[in-house]
C-alpha cells in the first residue's frame, strides 16, 4: 500500500527587520517549565500540528526582496545576487530542504538534510564556509517563520515563560526558547514567541543568529500579521509592505478594513509631516524601495 502524499503550493511574501538594540534576558531555567511547554503545545495546535504531522511533501514559492538594511548589515547571509525569487521543497520527517534562488547573479541551490549543508552557484557546487554556514542558517530560519510554534515544538526546544505583553490593546503570552544546536551551524539560538492569548497563535518573535560570525549579537525581529490556512496548516503570511516601510528607516502604521467583494483591505499610514516638502521627501525614499504611495492632506483624510 502506498501512502498518500500530501503536497502544497502557495506563494509567501517573506520579511524581516532588526530588532534595533534588543537583547534577550539572561535565560533561568535548565529545563522547560511546564507552563511553558503548555502555552507551546497550545499555540502549536492552534496552528495546525495535527496537520502538519500529516504533511509529507511541502513546495513554497517566494516573492519579495532584501530591501536597503539588510545587504548593508550581512551581505553573505542574503547573498543578494542570488535573491529575488525562490523555491523550496521540503520533507518536515526527513528534515530534508532543497532551494532555488534567482537573482540578478543567476541561481543559486541548496540543499539541507539533517546537519549537511550543499551550496551550487549556476550548477557549481561551492566549497566555501561562509556560503554553507549562511545556507544552513536561511534553510533553518524559513521553517520557524513559516512554523512558529510547531517548528520550535518539532525542535523540542527548551522553554520558559516571560511576563506578558500588550500589543495595541491585545495581551499576549511570551515563551523564551533556547535551541540547541540553534540554526545552521549555532550551538545554541534564542527564541522569543509573543502568544496571543485568545486565538493562541503567534504575533511575533525575536530571534537570535549565532550561526556567523558577522551576525552573532544580533536580534532579528519578525512581525506575525496574516496568516493563511493550507492544508490545515496555518502558515504566516505577513504584510509586505509594512516591512518594505521598515526597511527604510520609516515609522508606518497599519489599519485593516473589511471590504465589500474584496475581502481585507490594508492601509499603510507615515505621518503626519510638517510640509509638503518633507512629505514629498519621504514618497521619494518608498519610491525608490518599490513602494507607491499617495500625499494627503491630515484634514482631507479626517473627513473620510
Amino acid at each position: 500500500m502506498i501512502a498518500a502524499r500530501l503536497s502544497t503550493v502557495f506563494v509567501l511574501l517573506f520579511a524581516a527587520a532588526l530588532a534595533g538594540c534588543a537583547s534577550f534576558p539572561t535565560p533561568t531555567a535548565t529545563s522547560s517549565t511546564t507552563e511553558a511547554r503548555g502555552l507551546l503545545e497550545a499555540s502549536a495546535q492552534a496552528h495546525g500540528w495535527d496537520a502538519y504531522r500529516r504533511l509529507k511533501d511541502l513546495s513554497i514559492s517566494y516573492e519579495g526582496q532584501w530591501f536597503s538594511i539588510a545587504p548593508r548589515v550581512q551581505p553573505v547571509l542574503v547573498d543578494g545576487q542570488f535573491r529575488g525569487t525562490s523555491e523550496e521543497r521540503m520533507l518536515p520527517a526527513a528534515r530534508a530542504i532543497g532551494q532555488t534562488h534567482r537573482g540578478p547573479g543567476g541561481f543559486k541551490q541548496v540543499a539541507r538534510e539533517g546537519e549537511r549543508t550543499r551550496v551550487w552557484y549556476n550548477g557549481v557546487e561551492s566549497s566555501d564556509t561562509d556560503p554553507l554556514r549562511a545556507a544552513a542558517l536561511v534553510a533553518d530560519g524559513y521553517r520557524l517563520f513559516l512554523f512558529g510554534p510547531i517548528y520550535l515544538l518539532e525542535r523540542d526546544a527548551l522553554v520558559e515563560t516571560l511576563p506578558y505583553d500588550v500589543i495595541d490593546g491585545v495581551e499576549y503570552d511570551r515563551v523564551y526558547a533556547r535551541l540547541r544546536p540553534g540554526f545552521g551551524a549555532a550551538p545554541e539560538d534564542k527564541v522569543i514567541l509573543w502568544i496571543d492569548r485568545r486565538t493562541k497563535r503567534a504575533r511575533k518573535l525575536w530571534m537570535s543568529l549565532e550561526g556567523l560570525d558577522s551576525t552573532k549579537g544580533a536580534v532579528v525581529e519578525v512581525d506575525l500579521l496574516d496568516y493563511r490556512a493550507v492544508g490545515g496548516v496555518q502558515f504566516h503570511y505577513p504584510e509586505n509592505l509594512k516591512a518594505k516601510i521598515a526597511f527604510t528607516g520609516l515609522e508606518a502604521s497599519v489599519k485593516s478594513a473589511e471590504v465589500p467583494n474584496k475581502g481585507t483591505l490594508y492601509r499603510v499610514r507615515l505621518g503626519p509631516y510638517q510640509s509638503l516638502e518633507d512629505a514629498n521627501r519621504i514618497k521619494t525614499a518608498l519610491s525608490q524601495n518599490g513602494v507607491g504611495a499617495t500625499i494627503i492632506r491630515t484634514d482631507e483624510a479626517k473627513n473620510r
